[in-house]
């Protein structure tokens, strides 16, 4: 079977679309399918040029170069906001002395821009995209379109070839659309996404929600819910066997927490950094015993936090830069806990990142702070590895306290316990929809 696949973020970008695309891609062949991916080479977006090495040397990957609009205000608002950062640690090093003004500002500028373009400020790309899958389609048959957002040009391309090659389509949601907890679209423009997330979920043949969340939600969008489908991200056991080999474990009395990844949106440390006066107060003696480790891009916006907390408690607190996804498995695997941030309240329960399943490979306890009873809670409490604490400093500091002695994950983990949520297993799952659609 051929599938034309859109997916504007492929390696070298990185990031949870690239990592599932990719992971997929690889794997597709074993089960009859060979994709053809339709991607964008971002100039601006952060890359992990090891991620090529995954590529199937015999896929056809066509690239179309693209700089994003958007990047520019985003740009000078984090210039703006970098510059209001030094004049207040200047001044006064409080964190909670903000430029509320220039931030809503930014704020209202990056609103107005995202209004203009539709269904995102990736269109102009997608006119690309669409011309070069017209191109392929005279060279060879496709046999099914699939895509997958964000970005939602993703679909918006996949919907116009739909009707031009008259093939099925699977439309894949890794977020929400106007149902996404940092939505903020203005009143007319939220009327116009509304009516084409209804359009494109019921003109697709088939959807693919990567959380029972989001799959509920676009249940509700059609008059056909049993074409709807769960099929969640996941881990991909060779990265962590490559890892293991190589993995050295130096002999320490300080335990240390690490995060891995990118905080964005409603995903914040400030809670947890909250905590640490109240952990350290009440438990003095772990001082100079406990450290946290972030590795990744965390946000000028939390560095008035970060920079407190480091006076206070100094050789607490480590960040570093992330240069390519091996390392990000390295460190989690070598932390003796995990950290997992998730925001946005009670929107917030639907949301399972792509980061949860590669904890739960690393097999470390994973202390997630975020709303409890969401999908990551029960995820994290049915493999036995940890639990969601809400954003609440002093239930933060008792879960720092109890994870140090040792009273979560008390039944270690085996790989057949975890394998149905590896790659391979969700690349069989989406395999197996592309076939029931083109018998």
């Amino acid at each position: 079977m051929k599938v034309l696949s859109i997916s504007y973020f492929f390696p070298p970008l990185t990031g949870p679309g690239s990592f599932r695309a990719v992971k997929h891609a690889k794997y597709f062949h074993e089960f009859n399918v060979d994709p053809t991916i339709i991607c964008a080479d971002d100039t601006v977006y952060s890359r992990d040029e090891s991620l090529v090495a995954e590529i199937p040397a015999n896929l056809v990957v066509s690239r179309h170069p693209f700089t994003p609009p958007i990047q520019k205000i985003l740009d000078w608002k984090r210039k703006i906001l970098l510059e209001k950062a030094h004049e207040i640690r200047r001044s006064q090093p409080s964190p909670s002395t903000s430029n509320s003004a220039l931030a809503n500002l930014s704020r209202i500028a990056l609103r107005g821009m995202l209004s203009v373009y539709f269904p995102d400020d990736r269109r102009p790309w997608g006119k690309k995209a669409y011309r070069s899958a017209l191109e392929l389609s005279q060279s060879q048959s496709f046999d099914l379109i699939y895509s997958s957002s964000g970005p939602l040009t993703n679909h918006w391309v996949a919907a116009r070839l739909q009707k031009k090659l008259k093939l099925p389509w699977v439309a894949e949601f890794r977020d929400l659309w106007v149902g996404e907890a940092d939505y903020g679209a203005y009143p007319l423009r939220a009327i116009l996404d509304r009516q084409m997330e209804r359009k494109w979920i019921r003109q697709a043949d088939a959807v693919i929600g990567v959380t029972r969340g989001v799959s509920a939600y676009f249940a509700e969008l059609t008059n056909r819910p049993d074409k709807v489908h769960t099929i969640t991200n996941g881990f991909d056991e060779p990265d962590f066997t490559e890892v293991e080999k190589n993995l050295s474990f130096s002999s320490t009395d300080i335990f240390e927490y690490a995060f891995s990844g990118t905080l964005y949106g409603n995903k914040s440390p400030v809670p947890l950094l909250k905590a640490l006066p109240l952990f350290f107060e009440k438990y003095p003696h772990y001082f100079g015993k406990v450290r946290f480790r972030f590795v990744g891009r965390i946000g000028d916006r939390f560095q008035g936090y970060f920079d407190e907390m480091e006076a206070r408690f100094p050789n607490t607190i480590v960040r570093e830069p992330l240069t390519s996804h091996r390392e990000s498995i390295a460190r989690m695997m070598s932390a003796d806990a995990n950290l997992l941030f998730i925001g946005g309240g009670k929107k917030g329960l639907g949301v399972l990142t792509c980061k949860i399943f590669e904890y739960i490979r690393a097999k470390k306890p994973v202390l997630l702070i975020g709303p409890e009873g969401g999908e990551a809670d029960q995820l994290l409490r049915e493999v036995g590895l940890g639990k969601a604490v809400e954003e609440n400093p002093e239930e933060i500091s008792e879960a720092l306290h109890s994870i140090l002695r040792r009273e979560w994950m008390t039944t270690p983990l085996t790989i057949s316990d975890i394998q149905k949520y590896s790659r391979h297993s969700a690349a069989e799952k989406i395999a197996a929809l592309f076939h029931q659609l083109v018998r």
